[in-house]
């Protein structure tokens, strides 16, 4: 069985990988603009999967340092997106 750091690897460069194949597609196709939100947000989601990592090591500063940029690119592209 997987140790739950080795998990939340996974699941940070699977989201990491969706944020890239969709920049890709946004590149293809700008006219679909909601791409590079759902980029964005998987970008967050690779950030607070970092984040976990990080509190299941006990190490705090480094978990909130990701989850506040999550919480902030979630936020900002959030806003940029519905101008």
């Amino acid at each position: 069985m997987h140790q739950p750091s080795q998990k939340l690897l996974q699941l940070q460069l699977i989201t990491l990988g969706v944020a890239f194949v969709l920049c890709i597609l946004f590149l293809i196709q700008p006219r679909l603009t909601f791409l590079l939100l759902l980029s964005l947000y998987a970008l967050a989601g690779s950030f607070i999967y970092e984040g976990l990592e990080y509190y299941g090591r006990k190490q705090m500063p480094h978990f909130i340092i990701q989850i506040t940029r999550a919480s902030l690119l979630f936020v900002v592209g959030t806003i940029l997106f519905f101008q």
